[in-house]
């Protein structure tokens, strides 16, 4: 997935870069929402596992990152991964500790992209 292709990234969070860092490869997309309460992003790896990133409405530099699994080729069809160490819903302070989740469920079971 090209950079051209993550224009739906929030203006207001640091760059996509501090997030998912060298996988930009292995996005195979990503979607923003926001409400009154929280902004989030979903992203999808090309392992069909992805991340849900929200943002903390009182703390601008907190998130929680829940780990997802997707079936199909839309973007809400997913399910909470669970019966894993990456299933539990973990708040981070940093986004270095949002990357190494990501880093691990983008590399989650290997699976190619034509799978």
């Amino acid at each position: 997935m090209g950079k051209a292709n993550f224009s739906d990234w929030p203006d207001s969070w640091p760059p996509l870069t501090a997030f998912v860092g060298p996988l930009d490869a292995q996005v195979a997309s990503l979607q923003h929402t926001s409400s009154d309460m929280e902004q989030h992003v979903i992203i999808r790896f090309k392992n069909r596992y992805g991340v849900k990133i929200s943002q903390n409405f009182l703390h601008d530099k907190l998130y929680s990152v829940t780990v997802l699994r997707f079936f199909g080729s839309h973007l809400e069809n997913y399910h909470l991964v669970k019966g894993s160490h990456l299933s539990r819903i973990t708040w981070y302070l940093t986004t270095f500790e949002v990357l190494s989740i990501c880093e691990q469920v983008a590399n989650l079971y290997n699976r190619s992209a034509s799978s």
